[in-house]
């Protein structure tokens, strides 16, 4: 595991910006030691030459605020101008305690310049404006607002930000989750940050690309200090930098660790909704580029949960050269709650040896995602001068059940998949469905399987294709002797259990809807014989093999009966059933046994069959 030296890099002074101006989600805070020019900026300094790596080039800035408005206040204006200049650590307390009828800021300016490639400095300035607590008691605001924002990063581009404001805002209660200040006990209920948040909307301005943002609100969020706070985080960090170590070491790591296993239960909020955003551009090539998101929606915060994200209305367009377009696409959410057990469990012993046992317990429970509405014709980068043109009506993907890292319970479908062929394709099975009359493929499939702890069996509920205008194939089936060790974090184990699995049933559902009579006939022509004459052929041979292998039984002559009925296309369905004689079902040495003796299938299993 490494860290970099910037892995954990940002001021505290943007603590203070953020509490004050945007109002918006937490961000991770960092003393600096750094010498300051006179308006409380960090000066940067001409390093020792290196001997053995350079120093990484430092962040350069400096914070203009001509005016201060503070009516009421028991903090006057130089000691919040300090605050916001890099005094933060100092003044926290004083912050945390403010009470005044109001705070004004026209406007502050931060400039900024930070060293690039090739050693030239790029240059940029951000300006908050309109910034205004109200009602301020005891570190809590009645509400918030930062009229605007801007961000000139020169060449690169400029970013707008509209109004931003909140309902009640407790700075207090965001100093303390940061551990700036004494605050609650991180056992004691969460409790709320800021109310009613609204952004405006903004817009970006580049040498590529110009985009228009749109609103974002969410209705609360919450927090609790955290047991290790942001300032030993970045203690961590200085100490690693100065060390000139690059890798952690083990009792870094269980800070670490134990820093993130807090953090995922030290926060939640209500949903957040985007209004979407458009962009226009040009490609590599100079084509005009179109990308607009409709309404995007980010599910509350939860303890332990990252929340499932959906988006609407995804366009992407390259003028003269192709679209792809997605009516909805959901990013389900993930469930830490394994992985935070896993690390509690350790009780802080966490190293490298620790992680290669228990790499899979970090896994979270991830929920899958889901799509519609997909349409794209685009450029086929691996085959010139060819397209790929598909659409699909619906996708789902569900994960559940996680066992050690792996989903025990399994579920996808697709519908409506439509897949042009090209006509003047080189692939071989391409031509093949060509020749057979296909010049699209429409279909779609649907799977879904589960582990069963208790009866120690997986259950494949369905694993089913279908074509439009061609058929459907459906299996089902149980697997037995499927025990918790399938999962186990030792690998061998669960090479052993998977080895003892066994079938303890089949169903195969066969369903023509006009595959067959393409099929038959493409055979009757090679053949120079009728469709008739192919079909009577291997139905006979069908017949005949499950007779063979069964013997004259009932259950043979009735499945043989089926098959030449199917074949012949008297019947346009058929349904095939096996069950293990076993009540344990077939293992792994009865069906060796099988494929050296097929004849013995008889005495292992029943069958049933109709045909439709």
């Amino acid at each position: 595991m490494q860290l970099t030296k910037s892995a954990l890099r940002v001021s505290l002074e943007s603590i203070a910006l953020g509490a004050l101006m945007s109002v918006a989600s937490p961000t991770i805070a960092q003393a600096q030691d750094a010498p300051r020019t006179r308006e409380g900026a960090p000066r940067v300094e001409s390093p020792a030459q290196p001997t053995t790596e350079a120093a990484a080039p430092e962040f350069n800035y400096s914070v203009s605020i001509p005016t201060i408005q503070a009516v009421d206040s028991n903090v006057d204006e130089e000691t919040i101008r300090s605050i916001l200049t890099g005094g933060l650590v100092e003044h926290a307390a004083e912050l945390a305690g403010l009470t005044a009828k109001s705070i004004t800021i026209p406007e502050i300016t931060v400039t900024y310049a930070v060293p690039a490639e090739g050693g030239k400095q790029q240059q940029g300035t951000l300006t908050y404006r309109d910034i205004a607590l109200t009602d301020v008691t005891n570190g809590v605001a009645a509400s918030a607002v930062v009229g605007g924002a801007d961000a000139d990063a020169g060449p690169e581009g400029k970013f707008t930000l509209g109004k931003m404001s909140t309902g009640l805002f407790d700075l207090a209660g965001m100093l303390a989750f940061y551990g700036l200040v004494p605050g609650a006990s991180p056992d004691q209920p969460l409790k709320t940050i800021y109310k009613d948040f609204k952004m405006e909307g903004g817009s970006f301005t580049g040498p590529e690309a110009n985009c228009t943002i749109g609103p974002v609100t969410t209705a609360e969020f919450k927090a609790r200090p955290l047991k290790t706070s942001f300032g030993e985080l970045m203690t961590m960090a200085q100490s690693l930098e100065a060390s000139g170590d690059s890798e952690l070491k083990p009792e870094q790591i269980t800070t670490l660790v134990t820093f993130y296993a807090d953090l995922f239960s030290a926060f939640e909020s209500t949903p957040i909704d985007f209004a979407g955003l458009d962009c226009t551009g040009t490609s590599e090539e100079g084509k005009p580029v179109t990308v607009a998101v409709g309404p995007m929606a980010i599910g509350g915060f939860a303890k332990n949960t990252y929340p499932e994200i959906s988006a609407s209305d995804i366009k992407i367009n390259v003028e003269g050269d192709g679209y792809l377009n997605l009516g909805k696409f959901v990013f389900k959410s993930f469930d830490f709650s394994s992985a935070i057990n896993a690390l509690q469990e350790a009780d802080g012993q966490v190293d490298d040896a620790w992680f290669e046992t228990n790499g899979r317990r970090l896994i979270p429970s991830f929920g899958g995602f889901s799509f519609s509405g997909l349409d794209m014709d685009v450029p086929d980068e691996e085959s010139d001068g060819q397209r790929i043109k598909a659409s699909i009506g619906d996708f789902d993907l569900t994960l559940a059940n996680y066992v050690n890292g792996v989903p025990a319970d399994i579920s996808s479908s697709a519908k409506n998949i439509v897949i042009g062929l090209p006509a003047d394709s080189e692939e071989d099975s391409v031509k093949q469905l060509l020749a057979l009359g296909i010049d699209k493929i429409e279909a779609g499939y649907d799977l879904a399987a589960a582990w069963d702890e208790g009866s120690n069996t997986i259950a494949v509920k369905t694993f089913a294709i279908n074509g439009a205008n061609l058929g459907a194939l459906a299996l089902a089936g149980t697997l037995g002797n499927a025990t918790p060790d399938i999962f186990s974090l030792d690998n061998n184990a669960a090479l052993m259990a998977a080895m003892g699995l066994t079938a303890k049933d089949l169903k195969i559902n066969v369903t023509d809807a006009g595959l067959a009579d393409i099929v038959f006939q493409s055979m009757a022509k090679e053949q120079g014989q009728s469709v008739e004459q192919v079909r009577n052929a291997l139905s006979g041979v069908a017949g005949g093999t499950a007779l063979a292998l069964l013997g004259g039984t009932p259950e043979a002559q009735k499945l043989s009966a089926a098959l030449a009925t199917f074949i012949t296309g008297q019947a346009k369905s058929l349904s095939i059933s096996a069950a293990a004689k076993n009540e344990a079902g077939l293992g792994l040495p009865e069906l060796t046994a099988l494929q050296a003796n097929p004849m013995a299938l008889s005495s292992q299993v029943t069958v049933d069959a109709t045909a439709q």
